[in-house]
């Protein structure tokens, strides 16, 4: 609240699963704890839903950036598909 008069957004981006290739692994089988990460994850997540690609979570980071997002103050933007709904 205190920083509404200033240029100071404070926002943040977050991700939902990426194709990335630790999430490729994850998936796989191939990453240390991945499956329990997948198990446990299960109860909060709606997955396998359609992943995001990295471009994804540049562009919404391109938006707080720029001009269309400057009166976008104190939000977190979260990239995931609806996964988290």
């Amino acid at each position: 609240m205190r920083l509404i008069d200033t240029n100071i957004r404070i926002n943040a981006v977050a991700p939902g699963a990426t194709v990335t290739p630790a999430h490729l692994a994850n998936k796989a089988g191939e990453q240390p704890g991945g499956a329990k990460m997948l198990e446990y994850s299960k109860h909060f997540v709606y997955f396998p839903g359609p992943e995001c690609d990295p471009i994804d979570q540049a562009n919404a980071c391109l938006f707080l950036a720029s001009d269309m997002g400057k009166h976008v103050k104190g939000q977190v933007i979260q990239v995931c598909n609806g996964a988290f709904l």
